[in-house]
């Protein structure tokens, strides 16, 4: 059954049961608690996601070549969790010692996608989000960069688009 871009897994097959054993593993690892319910998220580009538990955000690269991507998300996430609204990063691991890729879990947020409300809200509601977004990408833009130049290892360049 698919909500919202979720698939439930109710019968999981031999290979789903490999991975809820493996989510299971990782959420042992890192003290999470016990793995009810693993559901697989659709709305990922890039990365396979899980919602764990209706609670939990499993976030798995699944492409080698994306781990830098990957990694500066997670740095982002962290740099940016007391100015603007991002997932708190509960878990990143990149050691590859429990799963043999990079993955990060952060808590689920509760809400609605803005993709799936846009068309139901009113200019007014409107006006009042885009304000949002521009007051979180001045704050983005008004933030220092040194610390991500000197992580990543990253040319000197005067916007954040080129660092991106």
């Amino acid at each position: 059954m698919n909500f919202c871009g979720i698939i439930y897994i109710n019968n999981l097959t031999a290979y789903l049961d490999m991975e809820k054993k493996i989510v299971a593993k990782i959420f042992a690892e890192h003290g999470l608690g016990k793995v009810e319910s693993v559901a697989n998220i659709e709305i990922g580009f890039t990365n396979k996601v899980y919602v764990v538990n209706d609670a939990f955000i499993l976030k798995v690269c699944e492409d080698k070549s994306n781990e830098q991507k990957f990694e500066i998300e997670v740095f982002f996430y962290n740099f940016f969790k007391d100015k603007i609204p991002v997932p708190e990063i509960k878990v990143f691991d990149k050691s590859k010692s429990i799963y043999s890729k990079f993955f990060m879990i952060y808590p689920k947020i509760r809400g609605d996608n803005l993709y799936a409300k846009w068309h139901l809200l009113n200019n007014d509601q409107r006006k009042i989000i885009i304000k949002q977004l521009c007051h979180i990408l001045k704050v983005i833009n008004q933030s220092p960069y040194d610390e991500f130049l000197q992580k990543f290892d990253v040319n000197f360049s005067d916007n954040w688009h080129d660092k991106i």
